[in-house]
């Protein structure tokens, strides 16, 4: 599994987002640099959710970056 920095991989995908906590909404926002606190998140987009396990480093969560990139609709 490859872990990427979810802020920055968002960002590369050009995906606006937003964080409520543990919550990360897609597709509006302003797409805050350093937002997480938490190692476990739930990603929104529309009416489709993902829970996510990542881990903390640095300040920075790194979240699996398959997962992520197929909810966004990348393969």
């Amino acid at each position: 599994t490859t872990y990427v920095p979810a802020s920055s991989f968002l960002k590369a995908l050009d995906v606006d987002w937003s964080d409520q906590g543990a919550t990360v909404s897609l597709g509006t926002g302003d797409s805050p640099e350093t937002a997480f606190d938490s190692e476990t998140v739930t990603v929104t987009r529309g009416d489709k959710t993902l829970d996510l396990s990542g881990m903390m480093r640095g300040g920075r969560l790194y979240v699996p970056a398959r997962d992520l990139a197929k909810f966004v609709g990348y393969t």
